[in-house]
């Protein structure tokens, strides 16, 4: 959704068709989604920085 995450409140008798209705709509979240840890995230962006630091020390090395 564009403005986030919404609560939606309906009686227990009608939260089966509910679930389906924001199934369908693909509005409900669905566990195969991946949640990316924030260690995770840091060693993606350390292993990216290091990768371009050794592109960048190898360049400066055939230049000169």
């Amino acid at each position: 959704m564009a403005a986030g995450p919404r609560d939606v409140m309906v009686p227990a008798s009608g939260a089966d068709t509910a679930r389906d209705v924001l199934l369908e709509a693909d509005m409900l979240p669905t566990e195969q989604r991946a949640v990316t840890s924030p260690a995770r995230l840091l060693a993606g962006i350390l292993i990216g920085v290091a990768l371009i630091a050794i592109v960048v020390w190898l360049g400066s090395e055939i230049i000169t």
